[in-house]
C-alpha cells in the first residue's frame, strides 16, 4: 500500500498508526532551515522514538530513471517526505518483481527489478508511506 499527497491533506485525512503518526508530526514541525546544515551527500540520523523511529534527514541529488534502483523492506516503513525539489516515484508489487541482490537482514534491504512500475511526479511538500511487503519505491530525476 502506499500513501502519497500533501502532507497536511495526510495527517487531516488518513488514519494511521501511532508510530506512522508520530512520524508524519514531526514531519510537520521541520522548518525551512531542517535541511539547511546538510552537505549534499549527507545523512543526519534523529531518534524520535528508540529503534522504532527513526529519521533520517538527507541531501542528494537524483539520477536519472536508468540509474535508479527499486529498494524493499521486510521489516521497516519507509515515510517520505520530499523537503525541496522534484522528483519521480515509481510503485510495484514485490508480487511482480526480481530480485537483484540478496536480502541483507542488517540493513533490511534488498534490491529489485519489477515487471511494470507506476510513475508519479513528486514535488517539494509531498509525502509518500509505504508498507512493506507489497510495494517499494524508485526514486528518479522528473
Amino acid at each position: 500500500m502506499a500513501v502519497v499527497g500533501l502532507l497536511h491533506d495526510v495527517l487531516g485525512n488518513q488514519a494511521f498508526s501511532e508510530l506512522i503518526a508520530r512520524g508524519l508530526k514531526y514531519l510537520a514541525t521541520l522548518g525551512e532551515d531542517a535541511f539547511s546544515g546538510l552537505a549534499l551527500g549527507e545523512v543526519m540520523r534523529e531518534v524520535l522514538q528508540g529503534d522504532a523511529l527513526v529519521a533520517l534527514h538527507q541531501a542528494y541529488e537524483t539520477r536519472g530513471p536508468d540509474q535508479a534502483r527499486f529498494e524493499a523492506h521486510q521489516r521497516s516503513i519507509d515515510i517520505q517526505y520530499l523537503f525541496e525539489g522534484r522528483e519521480t516515484l515509481r510503485l510495484a508489487s514485490l508480487d511482480d518483481a526480481t530480485p537483484l541482490s540478496a536480502y541483507d537482514a542488517e540493513k533490511d534491504t534488498w534490491t529489485i527489478t519489477p515487471r511494470s512500475a507506476s510513475r508519479k511526479a513528486w514535488c517539494a511538500s509531498c509525502i509518500l508511506r509505504t508498507s512493506m511487503p507489497r510495494a517499494w519505491t524508485c526514486r528518479a530525476r522528473p
